[in-house]
């Protein structure tokens, strides 16, 4: 069984990595952690905050990162046909990501 996310780890790389997702008016909460946890994989998770960092304009048109991160993923998704949407479990050797791992 994988180790749950460290909740206190993932919001400290939010707030000193991801400048972009900080600027989000709603944060991560431990609850909406967990329930991310409980849909998505810790690398669907990591892979999509990137992507939300690197989206130009995302405090202006979004305001919560779980509502964000729960819509990108099933975007992501359904447009590859279902299941993790290509992504891969996270491992040990993942950069900037030891959040995920205890």
């Amino acid at each position: 069984m994988e180790q749950p996310i460290d909740k206190e780890k993932l919001k400290a790389y939010i707030s000193e990595e991801l400048e972009n997702v900080l600027k989000l008016k709603k944060q991560l909460t431990d609850e909406q952690i967990d329930k991310l946890e409980e849909e998505f994989d810790k690398k669907e998770i990591h892979d999509t905050l990137l992507e939300m960092e690197n989206y130009n304009g995302l405090s202006k048109k979004y305001v919560s990162v779980y509502l964000t991160l729960r819509n990108w993923i099933k975007l992501k998704r359904k447009k590859t046909g279902g299941g993790s949407g290509g992504f891969n479990r996270a491992t040990k050797g993942d950069d900037h990501a030891d959040y995920l791992l205890n």
